[in-house]
């Protein structure tokens, strides 16, 4: 259960204007768009898992480097889900 205090008037009708729009309620429209905010790593995530990795390789990160764990990681995240 979740719930969300001193949430803005103007952020709670919007959310139900779009919630309507969706034809679900405020409830199932709020969950799915948390699930797809949660849906992928967040870059502080990834960049630690980068360095993680590179630290066990014993390499220096690169803005390069950090940029294809990255996208390596995505493309790991899109098989499993099957995008």
């Amino acid at each position: 259960m979740l719930q969300v205090r001193n949430l803005p008037d103007e952020v709670h009708a919007r959310l139900k204007e779009r919630a309507a729009q969706e034809r679900m309620s405020l409830s199932d429209y709020v969950a799915r768009e948390l699930e797809e905010l949660v849906r992928y790593r967040s870059n502080a995530e990834v960049i630690a898992a980068s360095k993680a990795r590179a630290g066990a390789a014993g390499v220096a990160l690169t803005r390069e480097g950090i940029l294809s764990a990255r996208d390596e990681e995505r493309s790991e995240h899109e098989a499993q889900v099957g995008t």
